[in-house]
């Protein structure tokens, strides 16, 4: 929400490589290309293009405010449910639906609650860098 899209992207790109290549930066300091293609690489495979249509919606709709971040952030969490979802399914030879009762269905509720604390954080944010650069 704070990058234009195509620094959005590659930031995240980044992270994923240096993930690939070693440094536990990944969710239980693991590290490895192991982890982007194990069952739950779908989903770290969703970041870059999860921060780009993000930063898009939110960079291209500026005069509605708020309405395209959070649209931008709800679109992409079904984003990486669908691409983490398939890649779990695929992975562990069972079926979507199955899939989305362990990996989806249980996580809802904190991950919109993940996006309202992202959302008023980021206004917060924008704010500060926007005054900041004014007193500069």
């Amino acid at each position: 929400a704070l990058l234009p899209p195509r620094a959005a992207f590659l930031s995240v790109f980044v992270y994923l490589l240096l993930g690939a290549f070693g440094i536990p930066i990944f969710a239980g300091f693991k590290g490895g290309i192991h982890v982007l293609t194990g069952m739950t690489g779908g989903y770290l495979m969703a970041y870059p293009l999860m921060s780009f249509l993000t930063s898009f919606l939110a960079n291209h709709f500026k005069k509605w405010k708020l309405l395209p971040l959070a649209l931008g952030m709800v679109l992409s969490l079904i984003l990486c449910y669908f691409i983490g979802t398939l890649w779990f399914a695929f992975i562990s030879d069972t079926s979507f639906y199955y899939a989305l009762t362990l990996c989806v269905f249980p996580f809802i509720l904190f991950d919109l609650l993940k996006i309202i604390l992202a959302l008023s954080t980021s206004v917060v944010i924008k704010k500060v860098l926007y005054k900041s650069v004014l007193n500069d």
